[in-house]
Order: structure tokens, then sequence, then C-alpha cells
């Protein structure tokens, strides 16, 4: 079951569409949503602060040991110049499961189109601190 849940690592050989100000994306990775569809990502630092004002879809993961990505939550956002974790609503929940990364998406402006990339990644992976 851990292992349909966890996704490898792709890395890319760009990273020049992620800036942040903790810096450039530190890789990309495909997540799969329940319907089949792929959405392309970029890492950063849990940490990662950013400067555009641009609507998003990201994740919260955990770095497993043996490499791997565990989704911890799937969430969507407006703006992404406000803080991702620092006063999110599930902000020690998450860090209790051990965030390291967050992988984001930048997506469209359309609200819908942003909840159905959410909801797809959250069917598929049912990230634990979803779950109310």
């Amino acid at each position: 079951m851990l292992k349909a849940v966890l996704t490898r690592l792709r890395r890319s050989g760009t990273e020049t569409d992620g800036e942040s100000e903790s810096g450039a994306a530190k890789g990309a990775i495909d997540w799969r949503g329940q319907s089949g569809r792929r959405y392309g990502y970029w890492i950063y630092a849990a940490d990662a602060r950013f400067n555009e004002h641009r609507p998003a879809n990201y994740i919260f993961v955990r770095r497993t040991d043996d490499g791997a990505w565990l989704p911890l939550f799937v969430g969507q956002c407006g703006d992404l110049a406000m803080p991702l974790l620092e006063g999110h609503f599930q902000e020690h929940k998450i860090e209790q499961a051990g965030v390291t990364h967050v992988h984001i998406h930048f997506s469209s402006h359309d609200l819908h189109k942003r909840m159905a990339e959410e909801d797809d990644l959250r069917r598929r992976h049912n990230p634990p601190c979803n779950r109310l």
C-alpha cells in the first residue's frame, strides 16, 4: 500500500521556471492523479518563500530514507506569495508528519481547475494531513 502512495523523484535538466526567494527549484517531479493525468511540479525546501503573485497547486511532502516522496497534504492557493506552511490551518499536523519539501505547480487563475487538480491528486494519494 505504501509503495502505491510513494512517487519516485524525476530530476529535471532545466530549473529555470522555478525561482523563489529561497533560490531555484531543486528538481521536478510528475504526480499522477486518480484520473491518470500527470501534473508537473517543481521541488523546493518546505520553508521556501515565493515572490510571485501567481496561483498554484502545492503538495507538502516528506522525503523518505529510500529517496521516495510521501505526500502529506495537497492544496491550492490563489497567491503563491503568501506563506504556504506558516499559518496554515494544518501547520502543526504537517510539521509533526515530518514535512521536508513542498512541490509547486504554477497553475491556472481558474479556481475550478486548481480545485479539480487538487481533488484528482487527493483521491489517488489520500494524504494523511488532508484527512480531518
